[in-house]
């Protein structure tokens, strides 16, 4: 199973963000996945809040990956970076899943340029 995220500024080498240069450097990366009830978390790590440290701020813990993940998240990836590439003005990261962690809620997603939360089914 392949996972994608991460998006960056055309201009790659100096616009890249500490995560990204992170992720390629060290070859993999953690998914934290939030659900109902955690927008004003989802907004600080989308970029909603710049310039603090995102984690300083929330409870996290490291993965077996040695990644860090989000302590209240519903549930998490870890992954190994497998691909990554530029299309148009983005960066595409793949990521090959090697561990998972469940739990429950509702899950949270962005569609339409706004954070729902998707019925349990």
């Amino acid at each position: 199973m392949d996972f994608s995220c991460f998006g960056y500024h055309p201009d790659l080498e100096s616009r890249l963000t500490f995560q990204e240069k992170w992720v390629l450097a060290n070859g993999r990366f953690g998914i934290s996945l939030l659900g109902s009830g955690q927008e004003d978390l989802a907004l600080r790590f989308a970029g909603g809040a710049k310039g603090i440290d995102r984690f300083a701020t929330a409870p996290w813990e490291q993965g077996v990956l040695d990644v860090p993940l989000l302590e209240p998240a519903i549930g998490a990836l870890e992954c190994v970076l497998h691909h990554h590439q530029m299309v148009g003005t983005h960066g595409l990261f793949i990521g090959r899943i090697v561990a998972t962690r469940g739990g429950n809620g509702n899950p949270l997603v962005n569609f339409q340029g706004a954070l729902r939360a998707l019925p349990q089914g």
